[in-house]
Order: C-alpha cells, then structure tokens, then sequence
C-alpha cells in the first residue's frame, strides 16, 4: 500500500475483488452497511476502478457537484465497453457542454409533453394483449415501452415504423450488454474489454460495409456484431436524413441542424440515449411497482388519486404530471432504489471535499445510496414513506437519483413524465398481485441496480365502463 493510499479515509477491510463481489451481490446492502459503520465518508475498492472515495452528506455533496468540469473526468470506467469514448458521457470541456445543450431539447419542455400521448398509447396497446388471470414478466414489458419512447424521442414520432430491423438490432444490444456477467468481464479485463469488442466491431462493421456477413465466432463476437449491426444501420439513417429537411426536436435531428457534429459524433450520441435511458426507466419502474404492490394503503392512496385523472376518454396526461401523491411515490421508490449505487468523478488534480484532500488520479464520489440512507438528512431513512417528498424541501444534494452537477441525466425529465403516465395508465386499468413467491433482490446489471430477475405479476383488468380504453 502506498502513501497516497494510506491518506484516505478508511474503508473496509475486504481486498478489493471481495468488495466488487459484496457490491455486484448485494448492492443496497453493502453500501448501506458501509455507511452506518464509517459513516458519511470512507473509501471503497471497486475492481476496474480502483479506490473511491465516497462522500453521503449534501454539505459534500454540494461540494462535489459545484467543482469545475477541467479537473475531472467521467469515473465510471467499468461501463467503458459500452460506449465510444466521443459518446457525451465521456466528452469534456466545451465539446461536452455543447453536445449537452444540443441532447437536452428532445428530452425536456415542450418536446418532452409531446410524447404523453404516445406513452399513454404505447402502455394500452401492451397491455391489451393480456388475459385475466396471466402471469405477466411486467420488466419485460417495461423495457418495450419505454424503449419505443426512447425511439420516438431520438428518431421522430414519422422516422419509427420504417427502422423495425434497427429496433430489433438496438433491443438486442442494449438487452446483451446490461447484463451482470457484463460487469464482471468489464471489471476482470478494464480497457481491454473495450478494445476487444470495439475491435472486432469494426471488422464485423466493414464486412457489413462490403455486404458480406461478420463472423460469428470468438469471444464477445456476438456483443461486437450486435454492436456493428446497430452501428451501420444508424450510419445509413443518418446519410439518409441528411439528405431530408430536418426541423424537427428529435435528436437526430437537433444534430444535423447543428452542422457541425460529425457522422461518427451523431452515432454514438444516438447510441448513447439508447443505451443510457432504456433500463434506468424500466427498472425504476419494476422497482416502484414492487414497492407499491407490498404495501397496500399506499396502493389504495393512489388509486384514490387517479380518479381526479379519469375523463372519458382515459387520463389526462397534464392532470396525471401534476399529481402529488403518484409523484411522491416514485421519488420515494427512487431514494430507496436507486439505478446508480453512486456518481463517480476521477480527479485530473488534488481537490479538498469538506477537509479532506482526495489526491488526483483517484476517484470521488457522491454516494447516492449513502445519501438517501442518511438518518441525519431523512429522520427514518429505512421506512418506505412517500409523504417525506410532500412535508419536507428536498434539495439537489439529498436527493440524487440522477446524479448532479454538469453531468447529471440529460434524461431526469423525461424518465419521471414517463413513470408517471405508464404508471398511472397500469394502475386505473388494472389490478396487480405479485406472483407466488417472487421477491426482488437487487443486483448489478451492467452499471444499474434492478431486481436480479424481472418483476412476476399476475393481472386482471378492471371494470371500468366509462373509461375508453
């Protein structure tokens, strides 16, 4: 152990590899345990990452969001082999800023009410296919939902029904990558794994280019192919809609309006939201489900609200955004479970967080877990009690599901509208009852926490006459 490693604040005792298998095992759990022991600051070994400092209080919290971009940079470096290294996530500087302000429109404000219809639409036309009685894989029709909403949000509402093949290619690599055992191989071979699915990606791209079929052998050759499928399928659509007018607010569009980011620069942007906002919703949402079907004076709360939705021709989607109980119920199911475990930076220099000097190449981090476990900040961390976010002013640097600072999710917006109407909608048609022994225990997928396997229900529809379904 060197000198800069014995400065930090102490941690647990475990090496490193036993820490990464705690964390990938039981993730609430062991972060959880490790706040109560060594309270709001101490220091996590994560395989692939190496020593993360990690701080829970919102002082430092504060702290850590409002330092300067120049000095850090992304320190998730177990999701590396996900995305190239020009994706937004990993820019810096003025590309970042950039890249970012030209992301945002298509995900917020006026585009962003746009979509309410469509994700009304898409939860009934999914959910018309089910019988009474059924036992449902409700992640699974989740992950379809909000995927298509992504689809509309990049692509344009008029662009989806022609790029069924790239749904499909898209599924299959956003599903083949987040995955635990893909954790795992990105902890074991660090860049490695990136070089060897990014290399063997562009071979199975160029055969694809030369119109002659990527071999299918060797390792992770069914990840890079997926992933060189995908690639050259959004390269085609790009030259293609160069070539159209395009005013529109989706992200494709916002690029090339743009005029100045590349063909290569727009595909792994278009990579990214799809990557980066398809399970974060989807296992938000099996989480809050799960959480509201255990506790039934919740539930009924919720139902009673919802009539004040109902109109004869289903929800009204701007009444459904403004409801105060749906909205506390989820922010509550996000702050005890949470997608992000924590918000890694890893310094470029020194940098002192509330007395303690985290020296450069090491990474901090907001302990988004730690954070919303705190006692000190919540009173009664360990209860589910929505109505905290309805009694209590919830700041930036208690409340972090999302992360903070100049990188926080381009797609918090979008992710909330969109629980709160697929949600809504689920809940006003019909009734949900765990099936027999399900319980979600969370586990590690790729870089998210979800339930180690998909959320089981059985359902049955209501009979409610006067609403159109």
């Amino acid at each position: 152990m060197n000198n800069q490693t014995r400065t930090l604040p102490q941690g647990p005792a475990l090496p490193g590899w036993a820490q990464t298998i705690e964390f990938s095992r039981r993730p609430y759990d062991f972060i959880r345990e490790c706040s109560r022991r060594f309270g709001d600051t101490y220091t996590l070994n994560i395989a692939g990452m190496g020593d993360i400092v990690m701080f829970s209080s919102p002082e430092a919290i504060r702290a850590i969001f409002a330092l300067p971009g120049d000095g850090m940079h992304n320190g998730n470096d177990v999701v590396r082999y996900l995305l190239n290294e020009r994706s937004v996530v990993f820019l810096e500087g003025k590309s970042h800023h950039k890249t970012r302000q030209v992301l945002s429109t298509p995900l917020n404000g006026k585009a962003l009410h746009s979509y309410a219809p469509s994700f009304l639409a898409a939860t009934r036309h999914i959910s018309s296919t089910w019988k009474d009685g059924q036992q449902v894989n409700l992640q699974h029709t989740f992950q379809e939902i909000t995927f298509d909403a992504l689809m509309q949000a990049t692509f344009g509402e008029t662009q989806l029904n022609g790029y069924s093949e790239l749904r499909r290619e898209l599924l299959a690599f956003v599903n083949g990558q987040l995955t635990n055992e893909m954790f795992f191989a990105s902890v074991l071979l660090g860049s490695r794994l990136y070089d060897l699915i990014r290399g063997r990606a562009n071979r199975a791209r160029q055969a694809l280019q030369n119109g002659k079929d990527p071999q299918q052998f060797g390792l992770f050759v069914k990840r890079a192919v997926n992933l060189a499928r995908v690639e050259y399928l959004l390269e085609k659509m790009v030259a293609e809609r160069r070539t159209q007018t395009h005013n529109g607010t989706d992200a494709l569009s916002r690029m090339l309006q743009s005029g100045d980011i590349s063909e290569h620069d727009i595909v792994q942007q278009l990579i990214t939201i799809l990557v980066a906002g398809h399970d974060t919703t989807s296992l938000a949402l099996s989480w809050v489900m799960f959480q509201v079907l255990q506790r039934p004076a919740v539930l009924q709360h919720l139902l009673d609200e919802l009539q004040t939705a109902q109109t004869p021709d289903g929800l009204d989607a701007q009444v459904v955004d403004k409801l105060p109980w749906l909205g506390a119920v989820i922010h509550e199911s996000l702050r005890v479970t949470p997608g992000a475990a924590f918000v890694p930076r890893r310094l470029d220099q020194d940098v002192e967080i509330n007395g303690i000097t985290v020296p450069a190449g090491i990474c901090l981090a907001a302990n988004v877990i730690g954070a919303h476990s705190r006692d000190a900040t919540w009173g009664d961390a360990e209860r589910f009690r929505p109505e905290r976010f309805l009694e209590q002013d919830i700041t930036a640097w208690m409340f972090l599901p999302f992360g903070g600072g100049i990188r926080r999710c381009l797609g918090a917006a979008f992710a909330i509208t969109e629980m709160r109407l697929v949600f809504a909608h689920l809940l006003t048609f019909w009734n949900f009852t765990l099936a027999s022994g399900y319980h979600a225990r969370p586990a590690v997928h790729g870089f998210l926490i979800g339930p180690a396997k998909s959320l089981q229900v059985l359902v049955n529809r209501k009979n409610i006459n006067h609403i159109v379904k």
